[in-house]
């Protein structure tokens, strides 16, 4: 009885072990952008805490298809630590290698990039350098703010631009109503535009909606600062 404990203990230790490598392996994908940092400390934590068990419960005394268990929970374990932990660092490298650099070996290739952010600090370093042609605002970057805060965020990267005398910087959203409403709330929570129009015959009645709908859209994102929207509007077939 207390051999087959055991050994569906293994069992269990080596899914747990087989579950850490898809995280691991995915960790710097835009799949896991939201989860990154609670995902890097699951995958740490857990693959370290397997090898650990492991190893201190290693005995001579374990049947062979424990130890073959044993062998394969520590080198599944030990690819996800090893793969996060070098994903991780190598990431880190490149994110200061790049706010180090000068900003002439930036200016010509940031013009052509948009991008996301966690930490105003160094966004404000990329666009000092002209690293990037506008940020990519979302949920992360408005929480527990006002509409006010959010815009202040904002004109104090265009500020930089403005001093630079550079035109102003792409901030883009993506704020189409319905479930994809990245800044709402504080910005208000649109349905979606086809469940609006779905069911109107004339064409003009129609209309009316759709700009009624954007102009509260737009409205709401340009008081924030927002110049572009990565939102698609379509009439239902």
């Amino acid at each position: 009885m207390i051999a087959l404990t055991k050994f569906m203990i293994k069992l269990i230790k080596l899914a747990l072990a087989i579950s850490l490598v898809f995280p691991a392996f995915y960790l710097r994908t835009p799949f896991l952008a939201s989860l990154r940092d609670w995902a890097f400390g699951l995958v740490f934590i857990l693959s370290l805490g397997l090898i650990v068990s492991e190893i201190s419960g290693w005995t001579r005394n374990s049947s062979q298809r424990q130890v073959i268990l044993s062998v394969l929970i520590l080198a599944i374990a030990s690819f996800s630590f090893s793969l996060a932990v070098t994903t991780e660092v190598k990431s880190q490298l490149t994110k200061q290698t790049i706010l180090n650099r000068e900003a002439s070996q930036l200016e010509t290739l940031g013009q052509h990039f948009i991008v996301g952010y966690r930490n105003l600090e160094e966004v404000k370093t990329l666009v000092k350098k002209g690293a990037i042609a506008g940020v990519f605002i979302t949920r992360r970057n408005i929480q527990s703010k006002t509409p006010d805060e959010i815009n202040q965020e904002i004109q104090s990267l265009q500020a930089i631009r403005a001093n630079q005398g550079l035109s102003p910087l792409w901030i883009a959203t993506d704020q189409e109503g319905g479930i994809v409403s990245r800044l709402s709330p504080p910005l208000t929570q649109l349905p979606p535009l086809s469940s609006i129009i779905k069911d109107k015959k004339d064409i003009d009645s129609a209309k009316e909606d759709v700009i009624r709908y954007a102009s509260i859209q737009g409205k709401e994102l340009s008081e924030i600062g927002i110049n572009l929207n990565f939102g698609g509007y379509g009439y239902p077939s």
